[in-house]
C-alpha cells in the first residue's frame, strides 16, 4: 500500500468525516454511521458503501471480528491524528475561534487546553479526554461566533460529558461563581441594605465561590445534596473548609505575654503586655478585630471584670467609665468588611467564689458595675452599644443577698431600659460553675484541671425536622430510621471540617489560631465542639403524631424523644459533637420552607399544620402561637439539658418594659423557679435616621419628627445580640409578646 493511495483515500471529506467519528466512538455499525452522518439508508447507502469499501482497501479502516463493526486500523488511527492536527493547525491561521479568556485576554482557540483541563481537573483519562474535546471543538465550530468564552467551552464540555453519562467527571469540572444576572440583582440589593459598604458585595460574591466549592468538591457528594435538597443546613458553608465558627478565649495569656504570633505575617506589629487599664482595653480591641479574620462567626472573652481587675486598682470610677465608654465606642465604630459590627461577647460575673483573680474581687464588682452603666447610658446620641454581647452569670446569691442589691438593681436598670444582657443561671442542677457560653450561645466548660478554655464552637449543621415527619409519613421506625440517617450525614460533614481545621492550624494557614501555646495550637481542636441543631420540632411533632408539643402530652413525649435520639446519635459517635437548638444563620427556616412547600406542596403541608406554612427556629413552641408565658418556660426548660450545648430563652416584652424594681423581681423568679440555662429579654427599638432618635417600641413614624419609610430603621433580638431587622424579616413583627 502507497502512500499516495492512503492520501487519495482520505481526499473526500465523507471518508475523512468517517474517520473522525471512528477515532471518537471507537467502533460503528454501517447504519451508525451513516445515521450519524446524516445520510439516508434508502437513497445513500450505495454511495456509503463506495466510501467505506475504499477506506477498507486502503486499510485505513477494518470490521472488528467480534462485534461486525467498523473500527479505525494502526495506520488509520496515525492519519486521524495527523488530520486532527492539520485541521487544529489551520484554524490557529486563520483565527477562526478565537476565545476570551479568564485572564482577560483574547486567544486562538487550542484543543489541548481542553485536554488538559480534563485530565488536570476530574482525573479523566487521555484517550477519553481528547474524543471529548475533538467533539466539543466540531461543536463549537458550528456556533458561528465572533469569539468564545471560557464559561461557554466549559458548558459545552459538561453537555458532551453529561450526554455520555460521565457525570462524576462533570462533577468536578463544573465552574464555581455567579451569574451575571446574579451579580447585577447583588450590587442593586445592596443599595437598600442598612449601613452595607462596598465591601460586602465582594464579600458576598466571593461566599457564593467558596460555598459552591465546599458543596461541590469538599463535602462528601450526599452530605452536599442533603445540603442543597434543604434536608440538612450547613452553617457557613463559604467558610466550611477554612475557618471555625467561634473561640472562647484565653485572654489572661495575651495580657501576661502580649500578642506576636510566631507564623504572622511580619507586617503585623507586636504588641507588649499591656501596663493600664486603657492600654488593655485597647489591646483587647486590636486583638478581637484580627482574631476576627480567622473566624466566621464570633469571639468570647469570658470573666471579663475579673481578667481586667488587677488594672483598676486604685483607679476613680470616673477614669474607669470613660476608659470602658472608649472601648465600646472604638468597638461600635469600626465595622468588619460585611458592614456589621465586631460579634464579640463579653461573660461577666457577681460571683465572690470566682477563681480568676479572686484576690481582686472589689475590683472586679466595680467593674461590673462601671460595664453596666456605660450599657445603659449608650452612645454620646444615647442609642444602645450593639456590641458587646453582654453574658452575665447569675445564681440566687447574686439576685437576692444584700452583698450584690446595688450591683444587680443596676443590671436590672440596664434591663428595663435595652434589654441588652443574656443570662445564664448557675444553679440550674446540671449546669457547670465554670460554664462558658459563648457569642453564639454555644456552651462549653473546662475538661482539663488548668480550667483554660481555647476552643469554641466548631461549626454547626442543622436538620430539617419537618422533612422528616412529612417523609415518614406517620411511622414512627421511618422516622427514627430517616432521622438517624441524616445525623449520619451531619457527622460526616464534621469529619471533613475537623481536618480541614486542623491541617490549616497544622500549615500555618490560620495564623491568628494556629501559633503554639504550652505545646499545642491556641486553638485547641480538641476543645472545639461540633454542633448538630435542629429547626421546626413543634412543626415535625404536629405533622406526625397531630398535635402540637404545648396541646398534648404525648406529643410532647414524642418531641423529647427526637431530641434525646439525636443526642444519643452524635454521642455515641463523637465525642466531640454536640447538641444545639440555637441557629444564628439567617433564614435557615425560610428555605427548609421553600424546599419542602417544593417537594410535598403548600396545600399539603398547610392542611397537615392547619396554620400558614413556617418554621420554629430557637424555640419550641412557635413564636407567635398564643401560649401563657409560664406554660412556654416550663417546656423550653425542658430541652435546655438535652441540647446541652447551645440553647437559650427570648421573652419578647410588650411596651411599656417595666421598671427595674419590677425586673428585680422578675429575675428572681427565672433563677429561683426555672430549669433554663440561659435566658434573655427583648424589646422593640425604632431609630430615626432623620433627628437620630431612639424609641422604645414599634412605630412606623417618628414621633418627633414624623419622618416615615427610609427614616426609620427597628432594631430586633432575633437570638442572641441586636441586629437592623432587613426587608424580608416581616415574621419577626407576628411573634407573641409578653406582659411581665
Amino acid at each position: 500500500m502507497s502512500i499516495e493511495k492512503v492520501l487519495n483515500a482520505l481526499s473526500n471529506t465523507l471518508r475523512i468525516e468517517i474517520m473522525k467519528k471512528l477515532s471518537r466512538e471507537g467502533e460503528m455499525s454501517f447504519t451508525e454511521l451513516m445515521q450519524e452522518l446524516n445520510l439516508s439508508p434508502r437513497t445513500d447507502a450505495g454511495k456509503f458503501g463506495y466510501h467505506i469499501r475504499m477506506l477498507v482497501e486502503n486499510q485505513l479502516i477494518r470490521t472488528n471480528p467480534r462485534t461486525g463493526k467498523y473500527i479505525l486500523t494502526d495506520i488509520g488511527k496515525i492519519m486521524t491524528e495527523i488530520l486532527w492536527e492539520l485541521e487544529d493547525i489551520s484554524r490557529r491561521r486563520s483565527r477562526e475561534l478565537m476565545v476570551r479568556t479568564s485572564r482577560l485576554t483574547i486567544e486562538p482557540f487550542e484543543r489541548r487546553k481542553i485536554v488538559e483541563a480534563l485530565m488536570r481537573e476530574a482525573n479523566v483519562p487521555k484517550k477519553l479526554a481528547e474524543d471529548i474535546a475533538r467533539e466539543a471543538e466540531e461543536r463549537l465550530i458550528k456556533l458561528e461566533i465572533d469569539y468564545l468564552t471560557a464559561p461557554l467551552i466549559r458548558e459545552f464540555v459538561n453537555a458532551i460529558l453529561l450526554e455520555q453519562g460521565l457525570e462524576d467527571y462533570r462533577h468536578a469540572l463544573t465552574r464555581l461563581g455567579l451569574p451575571v444576572y446574579d451579580v447585577e440583582k447583588l450590587v442593586k440589593e445592596a443599595i437598600y441594605e442598612e449601613g452595607a459598604l462596598p465591601d460586602k458585595i465582594h464579600a458576598m460574591a466571593g461566599d457564593a465561590v467558596m460555598e459552591e466549592y465546599t458543596l461541590i468538591k469538599h463535602l462528601p457528594r450526599e452530605v452536599s445534596d442533603a445540603h442543597l435538597s434543604g434536608k440538612i443546613h450547613i452553617c457557613n458553608a463559604n467558610y466550611w473548609s477554612l475557618r471555625p465558627a467561634t473561640i472562647h478565649h484565653d485572654m489572661t495569656y495575651f495580657l501576661e505575654n502580649g500578642f506576636a504570633p510566631a507564623n504572622m505575617s511580619p507586617i503585623f506589629s507586636y504588641s507588649s503586655p499591656p501596663t493600664s487599664f486603657r492600654s488593655a482595653l485597647n489591646f483587647i480591641i486590636r486583638f478581637v478585630h484580627m482574631m476576627q479574620s480567622n473566624l466566621s462567626v464570633g469571639q468570647l472573652i469570658d470573666n471579663f471584670n475579673y481578667i481586667l481587675a488587677p488594672y483598676v486598682r486604685g483607679l476613680a470610677p470616673n477614669e474607669i467609665k470613660k476608659a470602658l465608654k472608649e472601648m465600646l465606642i472604638h468597638l461600635n465604630q469600626t465595622p468588619t468588611s460585611r458592614g456589621d459590627v465586631i460579634p464579640l461577647a463579653i461573660g461577666i460575673s457577681m460571683q465572690s467564689s470566682c477563681e480568676i483573680n479572686s484576690e481582686y474581687y472589689e475590683e472586679a464588682l466595680e467593674l461590673f458595675k462601671m460595664i453596666i452603666q456605660v450599657m445603659y447610658e449608650g452612645d454620646d446620641l444615647g442609642k444602645p452599644f450593639l456590641t458587646p454581647l453582654l453574658i452575665v452569670k447569675l445564681d440566687k446569691k447574686a439576685v437576692q443577698d444584700d452583698e450584690f442589691y446595688e450591683v444587680f438593681m443596676r443590671l436590672c436598670k440596664l434591663t428595663s431600659r435595652w434589654t441588652l444582657p443574656y443570662f445564664i443561671n448557675l444553679d440550674v442542677e446540671w449546669q457547670h460553675k465554670d460554664v462558658s457560653y459563648g457569642w453564639d450561645l454555644s456552651r462549653i466548660f473546662p475538661v482539663t484541671k488548668s480550667k483554660k478554655i481555647r476552643g469554641g464552637c466548631l461549626d454547626t449543621v442543622i436538620i430539617n425536622l419537618p422533612r422528616i415527619a412529612l417523609e415518614s409519613k406517620g411511622d414512627d421506625d421511618g422516622f427514627f430510621n430517616n432521622l438517624g440517617d441524616t445525623v449520619e450525614l451531619c457527622i460526616k460533614a464534621f469529619d471533613v471540617k475537623r481536618e480541614s481545621i486542623r491541617r490549616r492550624l497544622e500549615s500555618g494557614h490560620l495564623p491568628l489560631l494556629g501559633f503554639i501555646v504550652d505545646g499545642s495550637h491556641y486553638y485547641k481542636i480538641e476543645d472545639a465542639i461540633g454542633n448538630v441543631g435542629y429547626i421546626g420540632l413543634p412543626e415535625a411533632v404536629k405533622i406526625h403524631t397531630g398535635f402540637w408539643i404545648h396541646e398534648d402530652n404525648s406529643a410532647l413525649r414524642f418531641a423529647q424523644k427526637v431530641v434525646e435520639f439525636i443526642k444519643k446519635k452524635i454521642s455515641a459517635r463523637r465525642k466531640l459533637l454536640g447538641l444545639t437548638h440555637i441557629s444564628l444563620e439567617n433564614d435557615v427556616e425560610s428555605r427548609f420552607e421553600k424546599n419542602d412547600i417544593a417537594n410535598f406542596g403548600y396545600a399539603i403541608i398547610k392542611e397537615k399544620l392547619g396554620r400558614e406554612v413556617t418554621y420554629t427556629a430557637n424555640a419550641h413552641i412557635p413564636l407567635n402561637m398564643s401560649v401563657p408565658l409560664r406554660r412556654r418556660i416550663r417546656i423550653e426548660e425542658q430541652f435546655h439539658e438535652k441540647a446541652i450545648n447551645g440553647h437559650g430563652f427570648n421573652v419578647h416584652i410588650k411596651e411599656p418594659v417595666p421598671n427595674e424594681e419590677y425586673f428585680a423581681k422578675v429575675m428572681r423568679w427565672f433563677i429561683n423557679n426555672t430549669k433554663l440555662g440561659a435566658f434573655t429579654f427583648t424589646k422593640d427599638i425604632t431609630y430615626c435616621k432623620q433627628c437620630m432618635r431612639t424609641y422604645e417600641g414599634y412605630y412606623e413614624r417618628c414621633p418627633y419628627c414624623r419622618r416615615a419609610f427610609g427614616n426609620i430603621v427597628y432594631f430586633a433580638k432575633k437570638v442572641n445580640a441586636y441586629t437592623i431587622l432587613t426587608k424580608g424579616e416581616e415574621r419577626y413583627f407576628k411573634i407573641m409578646r409578653y406582659t411581665l
